[in-house]
């Protein structure tokens, strides 16, 4: 991942343990139209699926404002 300039080995490797713990959901459409970016919004639907405490993000244009959504706090 150039972002963090990580090597392939490295990205595969984390892939693989996220699948490995994550839990996958397909949630209903709450948050339409909240950021004004139907990306975000979907994000912000999986917090509230999820009932997350929080969001960590580096979303500073269109999450991190909100620095709230239901009960979890957005932050970086």
């Amino acid at each position: 991942m150039r972002r963090f300039r990580w090597s392939e080995q490295r990205i595969n490797s984390v892939v693989e343990e996220l699948r490995r713990i994550a839990t996958l959901i397909d949630p209903p459409s709450v948050a339409h139209g909240v950021t004004g970016h139907p990306p975000d919004d979907r994000i912000l639907d999986c917090v509230a699926a999820a009932e997350a405490d929080f969001l960590v993000t580096g979303d500073r244009r269109h999450l991190l404002p909100l620095r709230t959504f239901g009960n979890a706090r957005i932050v970086t």
